[in-house]
């Protein structure tokens, strides 16, 4: 489960370097690795429920990208993934329909 923080205002005196700022870090724990997030941002810009709408939905989109990878049709390879050919998607589709079932068991 996510923590977020979120941190408005900051120093009025000091320009912004990005309109919204996130850093994220992911810490191994003993429940498991847990993401820690930090958002910052201008108050003249950004009211905080406003920024706690976008961290909602920023969250909401991270679990179902997470959610996606752990489904056992997402992914596959991609033309960087083999080190000593450079074959093209089209190349790398047709051998993956090529083996068909077999390719589930790698």
């Amino acid at each position: 489960m996510p923590e977020s923080g979120l941190v408005g205002g900051g120093d009025p005196g000091m320009g912004a370097a990005h309109t919204i700022e996130i850093d994220a870090v992911t810490e191994n724990r003993a429940g498991g690795a847990r993401l820690t997030v930090k958002w910052t941002w201008p108050q003249a810009l950004f009211s905080d429920a406003e920024v706690r709408d976008l961290a909602g939905t920023w969250f909401r989109v991270l679990g179902a990208l997470a959610a996606h990878g752990q489904r056992p049709d997402a992914g596959g390879h991609t033309p960087s993934d083999p080190s000593l050919v450079d074959p093209s998607r089209n190349e790398i589709d047709d051998f993956e329909d090529g083996l068909g079932s077999e390719w589930e068991t790698w």
